[in-house]
């Protein structure tokens, strides 16, 4: 406990401060206030308050302290003087403050906690402190200067660093994060990291190839003996589904009716086989081509060139029977509602 000693912390607004002393003061000009360690003037405002004009500042230590003179005597008193008790009580309460204030003084100054053998600073900053020479001393700010003239510049460039391996570390937080989105995003959720071109994730496309497969693989069936029914997923079969037909060697197609061949070209066998046209040309018709060799005209001309007697096509037959078994028109005369006769009725 404090004997001569009351302290406050300024708020930038209170003026007036009460004086506590435990046993008062002996004189008002014993009496002292200092702001932040500096004398500051102060006014009386009565025995117990004062008041210090401008308010200290907010977190300003003030401190009002009482410091009793001990270099002269309140009362010096003299052989066969008459001694009063006024007198006398206030040279012993000049005795009873020294000695309060110097409590006070051992109370607040460095010493040697004996619980636990350390020094003890009372939460004080330590000033006025000689210069370390050895290795085992204390040193001071100042002689910290001297090695380094810019400790804040330090403290600064440690901050920096900090605040730089912050900045990396929520660098390499967001790029975590985007990492995943870029990973497993849900499917239709558009990526957007500020760096790259929006897009979908891992997760996004990996289902949409998924799609894309079972799309294709209901659309073009694969290997298949007979003709299916449905599509590989179950599904009804559309116009345009295809598959692989392994009896007759050839990509099928539905029309939306039946299956039929999705060939685009007939075989040079099949033309030989055919139509015996181009054989001696490419290997393979297309459809189109074998239509437009393939028409009557040309099938006429075709057939002049094997029609004939013995060609089994009986088109120089007349209801079965030969030419030589009709009269012609020079051998027999013209009569009025005659009716013709054959060669053979004619000459019996």
């Amino acid at each position: 406990m404090a004997y001569a000693n009351t302290e406050y912390v300024g708020d930038g607004v209170t003026t007036d401060f009460p004086i506590n002393f435990t046993t008062g003061y002996i004189s008002q000009v014993d009496v002292f206030v200092d702001v932040d360690g500096i004398g500051t003037p102060f006014t009386w405002l009565s025995e117990g308050l004062i008041q210090v004009a401008p308010a200290p500042a907010n977190g300003a230590y003030v401190s009002i302290r009482r410091a009793t003179d001990i270099n002269n005597l309140v009362h010096n008193y003299k052989d066969g003087s008459t001694i009063i008790e006024q007198n006398l009580d206030e040279s012993n309460l000049q005795s009873i403050l020294s000695v309060q204030e110097l409590s006070d003084k051992v109370d607040n100054t460095v010493n040697v906690d004996l619980g636990n053998g350390k020094w003890d600073f009372n939460n004080r900053v330590a000033y006025n402190l000689a210069p370390g020479v050895n290795g085992d001393e204390a040193v001071n700010v100042n002689q910290l200067a001297v090695h380094d003239t810019d400790i804040q510049g330090y403290m600064n460039r440690a901050e920096t660093a900090a605040n730089e391996s912050k900045t990396e570390a929520n660098s390499s937080k967001t790029a975590r994060d985007f990492s995943r989105k870029w990973s497993s995003e849900a499917v239709g959720t558009l990526v957007d990291d500020g760096i790259n071109t929006p897009n979908y994730s891992s997760y996004h496309w990996s289902i949409k190839s998924g799609d894309v497969k079972k799309a294709i693989d209901d659309k073009y069936y694969g290997a298949l003996a007979t003709e299916p029914t449905t599509k590989p997923s179950g599904l009804s079969i559309t116009a345009g589904d295809q598959y692989f037909d392994t009896i007759s060697k050839e990509t099928k197609v539905y029309n939306g009716t039946i299956w039929t061949s999705a060939s685009a070209t007939y075989t040079k066998t099949e033309v030989d086989t055919k139509d015996n046209l181009k054989a001696d040309k490419a290997a393979t018709y297309t459809k189109s081509e074998v239509d437009t060799l393939v028409t009557p005209a040309n099938v006429l001309t075709k057939i002049k060139t094997v029609d004939g007697t013995g060609s089994g096509l009986d088109s120089d037959l007349l209801d079965g029977l030969e030419g030589s078994a009709y009269a012609k028109s020079s051998e027999v005369s013209p009569k009025r509602n005659v009716q013709y006769i054959t060669q053979s009725q004619y000459n019996n």
